[in-house]
């Protein structure tokens, strides 16, 4: 899966748990498997972001 599909794939499963996060603090009911969830999720997409930035980075290093 390319870098960019995996950054939409993520962020996109992120505002679903969102949502779902949103939903159960309206209802008063407990989130916490959906907030560890979240937090790996966010991990990810982090250390995903910061592998296109690097991988750019060097590309336009060898540009110049």
């Amino acid at each position: 899966m390319s870098k960019e599909k995996l950054v939409k794939t993520i962020s996109r499963e992120i505002q679903e748990i969102n949502e779902t996060i949103d939903m159960k603090v309206i209802r008063g009911v407990s989130y916490r498997v959906e907030a560890k969830r979240h937090k790996l999720l966010l991990s990810m997409l982090q250390d995903v972001s910061r592998k296109v930035e690097a991988s750019r980075f060097s590309f336009a290093s060898l540009l110049f």
